[in-house]
């Protein structure tokens, strides 16, 4: 695989103006590659197998299951009829087999995002897939015929399978997960019920289950490989994440107080954004982001904390503050960025004002959460 450092694989900006006196925020959203939390493979690839647990009990079941077939159509109707009072879930016209899947077959659903298939690779992921386990159950319905409401009933089948994850990565780390897959699905035909009591009898349920389990056994299974292929992308794997959405702070020019600068700089900074869809574009994508980061420093540094009347006060520097960890954090500075959050809290403590802006909240927490996961996934790249 070739792994470009850029964080940004596509980029699409919306920029629209917060309404407000003072400040604004630009909202923009782009995406962004997001780096593995732990290493499967240094080469990016890795194996894939899979088996089921129940082939050989099936074989045997299907055997038997001709035989008692053969007798069952032996048998006169006043005999069948008594086996289907006193044992109608045991039928063997209604007895269904789970799938006996092959390894490609399984395999097939499963991905890892970023990295590459290879029958020679040292890491691998082995899935083992358990027999599937059925229940279904009845259920009383209201219907309107020919304007008079009577009684019915509906079948309801579920469907589950588990799943297990032997994955070892090119240094012999293995990890187990376990997975559940389950679906439901309810019977398009609707029964009277049996003649004494209510419900569905045991063989009329028996028949929904066979007619219904193929779907519903693909469907579980699949789920369970959905769940266990986003947890492989999200550890192991170099994620797409698709709009994400940030604010860039300004603030609107008054007669007494100037901001065309710093304006200007969160304007470019929407623009330097863009570049960041290429690596190509890296070196002139820092060099923007450099210049904002400049102007907002050298803005920063006429915060007046005790001035009540300062062009710069606690709300205007922490503001600030984020622009510069948020830039400081796509130019993958992860130690700069925590220095502007860390300054962002300290201004924080003292200052109600700031707390109450709670989109400058969010900001600070989204930035404080990003910046710790994707520092710590950067690092892996570099063990």
């Amino acid at each position: 695989m070739k792994f470009k450092f850029s964080l940004f694989t596509a980029l699409s900006f919306a920029c629209l103006i917060v309404s407000g006196q003072n400040p604004k925020a630009l909202r923009s959203s782009f995406d962004f590659v997001q780096p593995p939390q732990s290493m499967l493979s240094k080469d990016f690839k890795y194996s894939s197998s899979g088996s089921v647990t129940y082939e050989e009990e099936i074989k045997i079941e299907k055997e038997e299951n001709d035989y008692a077939l053969e007798e069952w159509n032996s048998l006169k109707m006043n005999q069948k009829l008594k086996i289907k009072a006193v044992d109608g879930s045991n039928l063997p016209y209604n007895k269904y087999f789970p799938t006996i899947h092959s390894s490609a077959r399984l395999t097939s659903f499963v991905s890892i995002e970023g990295l590459d298939k290879s029958e020679s690779a040292n890491a691998s992921v082995n899935i083992i897939i358990n027999r599937p386990i059925c229940s279904s159950s009845s259920r009383k319905i209201r219907v309107v015929r020919d304007g008079n409401t009577i009684t019915r009933f509906r079948a309801d089948m579920t469907t589950s399978i588990s799943i297990e994850a032997i994955i070892t990565d090119d240094e012999g780390h293995i990890e187990n997960k376990n997975y559940t897959g389950v679906y439901n699905i309810t019977d398009p035909e609707e029964f009277a019920g049996k003649m004494l009591g209510g419900g569905i009898s045991s063989a009329a349920l028996g028949k929904v289950e066979k007619r219904n389990f193929q779907a519903s056994e693909k469907m579980a299974l699949e789920n369970a490989l959905k769940d266990l292929s986003k947890y492989l992308s999200m550890k192991y794997g170099f994620v797409t994440i698709n709009n994400y959405r940030t604010e860039i702070w300004t603030f609107r020019t008054t007669k007494k107080n100037n901001y065309d600068n710093i304006n200007s700089a969160s304007q470019s900074l929407v623009g330097a954004y863009r570049l960041g869809i290429d690596s190509d574009m890296r070196e002139q994508f820092e060099t923007k982001l450099i210049s904002a980061i400049d102007i907002w420093k050298e803005e920063y540094g006429n915060y007046a904390p005790n001035d009540k009347k300062a062009r710069i006060g606690s709300v205007q520097a922490g503001l600030l503050l984020l622009n510069i960890a948020e830039a400081y954090l796509w130019m993958q500075d992860f130690s700069k960025c925590s220095q502007a959050l860390g300054d962002f809290d300290s201004i924080l403590s003292m200052n109600k004002k700031l707390g109450r802006n709670m989109a400058a909240m969010n900001h600070f927490r989204r930035l404080e959460n990003i910046q710790r996961d994707l520092q710590s996934r950067y690092s892996t790249l570099k063990e």
